[in-house]
């Protein structure tokens, strides 16, 4: 009889004997007959964790109300300094505008050109009549 041909591309499986676990003895945990196990070690140890927890919380929570103040503070200052702005911005305004720029030359001496002359560069000639009787 023949053997069946063997699946293309499969691999020869080598069987390795399993090796025995490293086992060693525990000792027993059961608590002998007549005796109590004492959790206060355990309840200290909560104890120190909650209180630690619990600090750190406040820490925290302490830091962010802080945090919260200083932002409030700052937003004030923001809004004063806006509204200065804001103020600063109309008075230049009212400043500039053509009346009171018009008032302030004619407190200064000023007076405003009646007729004006104008240049032709071409021609290198004086175009109209410039008012020469300014009044003192």
């Amino acid at each position: 009889m023949a053997l069946a041909n063997p699946v293309r591309g499969a691999q020869a499986y080598v069987f390795v004997p399993a090796q025995r676990a490293f086992l060693r003895l525990v000792p027993d945990l059961r608590v002998p007959a007549g005796q109590q196990i004492r959790p206060l070690a355990f309840i200290k140890l909560m104890a120190i964790v909650l209180s630690i927890g619990t600090a750190l919380l406040l820490f925290i929570n302490i830091m962010l109300t802080q945090d919260a103040f200083t932002l409030s503070q700052l937003e004030r200052q923001a809004a004063d300094v806006s509204a200065q702005e804001e103020a600063i911005t109309q008075e230049a305004a009212r400043i500039s505008s053509p009346t009171i720029l018009a008032q302030r030359a004619t407190q200064l001496g000023m007076k405003t050109g009646e007729a004006p002359a104008f240049i032709d560069l071409g021609s290198e000639t004086i175009l109209g009549a410039p008012d020469m009787n300014v009044k003192k």
